[in-house]
This record gives C-alpha cells, structure tokens and sequence, in this order.
C-alpha cells in the first residue's frame, strides 16, 4: 500500500478554511455538521477527508455520479444522498482498524445467509431463553429485517451494517440503520437513520454511542483517524 496523506486537498480546503483549519475532534465534526447545515454533502465529505490520513491500496478508486446513478436505476434503489457524496469522495474502504464502508450498495448475500440460517437453527431456543428471562419474544422481525437488508459496512467478522429497505422516507431520503452481529443469535440493533451520524459515531467514536447496546460499541484502540481506501469488489 502507498501512503498519501491528503492534507494537499487546496480546493477543499480553500472553500472551507475556517473548518479546516480547527484540529482534531472538533475539527471533525465542525466539518460534518458545517455540511449538513448548508447542505453542502460533497464539500462536508472533501473537508473531513483533510483531516485523516489516507492509505490507498493498488486498484482502489472512488464511485462516479454515473455508476451511482446506474446501480440506483438497475435494482429500483434509492440510495441516501450522504452515502452517495461519500461514495465519490471517500470510495470504499476501512476507518482505522474498525469499520469499513463498501459503496455501491453492494450487498453481502454470504453473511446475510448465514445469519438467517442461525436464525432458523436456534430460534426455538433463543425464543425459549428469552421467554425464561423476562424478555421480550418478539424475534420474528429479525427474520424480517434481515429479508429487506442492504448491508453497506461492518468490522471485520463481529457485526455487519445494513439498511432497511422497507423503511425509506422521502422526507430525510434515507432509512433506518441496523446493526447485526455475525457470531452467536443475530442481535439486530436500530442504530439511527442518518449516514454522515453514523460515520461520526460508529468510524471515527466523535460522537456519543454509550446509549447504543455494549456489543455495538466500536473498539477504542480501532478508532484511528485513518482510511484505507480499497478496491471496489
């Protein structure tokens, strides 16, 4: 891999020198919510680009208005604006030593797979083990929701993330966001609707997540201010 910083970016941070110029967390997220605000996404995107050290491995590239616009037009799927800008400023790749971000949708019919087959296998038990604590039974909606998955990250073989197809809304252009672990019973958690919110929580720890599940919490020593852009599979 070749090592390229991209503090260079002259024309991101000529349009946003005020925010750019900020250091470290804060920094981070003045970007994030300096493009949410003005409802500049690409720009939100370039600026926090400038703040972390990139990595690019042989091969790796960002996404094209184009191919974005053609994967929505073949599957009939809206994508969220925000992951969108993402996808053409960032391009896939891993946050630090924590989560990664596949762009174009792609989905990972694999996992997805096997976590409905330990749905099945155990669901008679888990049903019984929850009764037995008091918990609530309703487990049925995992199956559901892992049916309208598109999963679009995850960390390594501990959790996937995914949106819920059923669940777009014209008024925010996006949809709720799950995250399922891969070991053990599939817990599927809501962990909000927002992607740039989910970037700050889940891949760079800037934002609070104490009152999301313990087993969705990102892993402090993985929290570097680093991105490995990856080829597209």
């Amino acid at each position: 891999m070749e090592e390229s910083c991209i503090l260079a970016r002259s024309r991101a941070r000529a349009v946003r020198a005020p925010c750019s110029s900020r250091t470290h967390e804060g920094a981070l997220r003045a970007c994030l919510v300096v493009g949410e605000v003005e409802g500049g996404l690409m720009e939100m995107w370039e600026d926090l680009l400038s703040q972390i050290e990139v990595r690019e491995e042989e091969g790796s590239g960002i996404c094209s208005t184009d191919e974005l616009e053609e994967f929505e037009a073949e599957t009939g799927i809206t994508l969220p604006e925000d992951y969108k800008a993402f996808c053409q400023v960032f391009g896939s790749g891993q946050f630090g030593d924590g989560m990664s971000i596949s762009c174009l949708g792609q989905n990972d019919p694999l996992t997805l797979e096997i976590l409905r087959n330990v749905l099945e296998d155990e669901f008679d038990s888990e049903l019984d083990y929850r009764v037995a604590r008091g918990e609530s039974p309703d487990i049925e909606s995992i199956r559901e929701i892992l049916d309208a998955a598109l999963v679009f990250g995850g960390n390594g073989s501990t959790n996937i993330v995914f949106w819920d197809l059923r669940t777009y809304s014209a008024e925010d252009k996006s949809y709720d966001i799950y995250m399922s672990r891969i070991e053990g019973f599939p817990g599927v958690s809501r962990i909000g609707r927002s992607f740039s919110e989910f970037v700050e929580t889940f891949c760079l720890g800037i934002k609070p997540f104490a009152h999301f599940p313990d087993w969705t919490h990102p892993d402090p020593q993985a929290l570097r201010r680093t991105f490995i852009r990856v080829p597209r599979r």
